[in-house]
């Protein structure tokens, strides 16, 4: 699918270690991580300084796992997923 940037909320499924997806100052309300099919995969999201935004791991009942808000951040990075997951991050914006 690719990452889609366009509409709120982003829906990021392609990682990109070091690759700034947003450079502006953001506003996030919360992140979510959906669709996983394995309890132990992970998915990592940093400002574009390298400061840890949210680390997330899937669980057992394969809920959606829900980040809280976060608030005004310096960029977005999709850092990492689990090697072949088929999970999805969906970054709710302001």
């Amino acid at each position: 699918m690719g990452n889609q940037l366009s509409v709120n909320p982003l829906t990021l499924d392609t990682p990109g270690a070091g690759v700034v997806l947003i450079k502006d100052r953001i506003k996030i309300n919360n992140i979510e991580f959906l669709k996983y099919a394995v309890a132990t995969d992970e998915a990592i999201l940093t400002d574009q300084n390298g400061k840890n935004l949210w680390d997330v791991v899937g669980s057992t009942n394969f809920g959606i796992q829900r980040s809280g808000h976060i608030g005004w951040v310096n960029g977005l990075v999709f850092q990492s997923l689990t090697p072949g997951s088929a999970g999805i991050i969906k970054v709710y914006f302001e």
